[in-house]
């Protein structure tokens, strides 16, 4: 198939499926085996179909795994900011504290946090973050890249409750409307938590936060990673939460010092892994055109074409 100056070929060998000479599925009675590329590896993700008694797949469900990331580059910034809050008034460039490596353009951007500054009347106390809906089962894995100058000599600022207003007014979370539970909740939390009082030389009080709360946002349970003591190189820190019960995970970087000291953040990344979710529904008008009002498909997951009767919907050409 040939689209402007890019042509893709496919290729059905009994129930496999490549495209370009990559395998991108296998078919099975019960589905399907996603076949993931990692590198020279495959990583395989077995999916399971229910039809109806026409044979028509309604909906396709299984194991799934998806990955959130922030490398806070401005090319990437339509991408990445739809998905990620408090990036791009925290953006700045400076080579010396970009991890991001290189590729199809220069990277040289990170999140930039201190309590000293302020972004539109906000403390610049909270950055990149996220928030998400999960599932029972559900395990997340979190990660981001911290640097930081050297900590001697620099000056303090008033130990203030900056914490709360800089997270809320990050996530969009606000005392009225549909987020209004979220914010009683993050108020009852943090209302009253003050930067933290440093004195020159000490590591930062900066971290990588998780706070999670069930579906009643009642039984908060709060994980963090410090930064390590070593200035001017690079830290990874990571978290790794597992639920037991359904309900809101925001996730978020943060620099709680009263050192004026400047911490920058770079390649924030999730990975959401569900034992059980569904990856896509449809419905069908009489002679099979998929209603596209009341169909599903998980973002990031790689859309099941076998559709209508257990053919393959052809929309290549988009002739219909």
């Amino acid at each position: 198939m040939t689209s402007g100056s890019t042509t893709t070929e496919t290729d059905y060998i009994v129930n496999l499926i490549l495209e370009d000479s990559v395998l991108l599925q296998l078919h099975t009675a019960e589905g399907r085996i996603v076949a993931n590329r990692v590198g020279a590896e495959y990583d395989y993700q077995y999916q399971y179909v229910l039809k109806d008694h026409l044979g028509n797949s309604r909906v396709t469900f299984g194991a799934t795994e998806q990955q959130y990331l922030a490398t806070m580059e401005s090319e990437l910034a339509g991408q990445e900011e739809a998905q990620f809050e408090n990036i791009a008034d925290y953006r700045v460039k400076d080579f010396q504290y970009n991890h991001t490596p290189g590729g199809a353009y220069t990277p040289d951007e990170s999140v930039m946090l201190n309590a000293n500054l302020t972004v539109n009347g906000t403390r610049r106390v909270v950055g990149a973050a996220k928030g998400l809906k999960i599932q029972a089962g559900d395990t997340v894995d979190m990660e981001v890249w911290a640097k930081y100058p050297s900590t001697c000599g620099v000056s303090e600022t008033t130990a203030s409750a900056y914490l709360f207003t800089a997270l809320t007014s990050g996530l969009g979370i606000v005392s009225t409307g549909e987020t209004s539970q979220a914010y009683t909740a993050m108020n009852s939390l943090l209302g009253t938590t003050t930067l933290i009082d440093q004195s020159p030389c000490d590591r930062p009080s900066a971290y990588l936060n998780y706070i999670f709360f069930d579906e009643n946002y009642a039984n908060p349970v709060v994980g963090f990673q410090q930064v390590g003591s070593s200035s001017d190189t690079f830290q990874k820190l990571s978290l790794s939460f597992a639920a037991s019960t359904a309900g809101y995970l925001y996730i978020y970087v943060s620099n709680e010092s009263s050192l004026d000291v400047f911490v920058y953040f770079d390649d924030m990344k999730f990975t959401v892994k569900c034992d059980l979710s569904v990856i896509q529904a449809v419905d069908y008008f009489p002679f099979g055109l998929s209603m596209a009002g009341t169909c599903f498909k998980l973002l990031g997951s790689k859309e099941n074409k076998f559709l209508y009767q257990g053919q393959e919907l052809q929309d290549d050409l988009d002739l219909g």
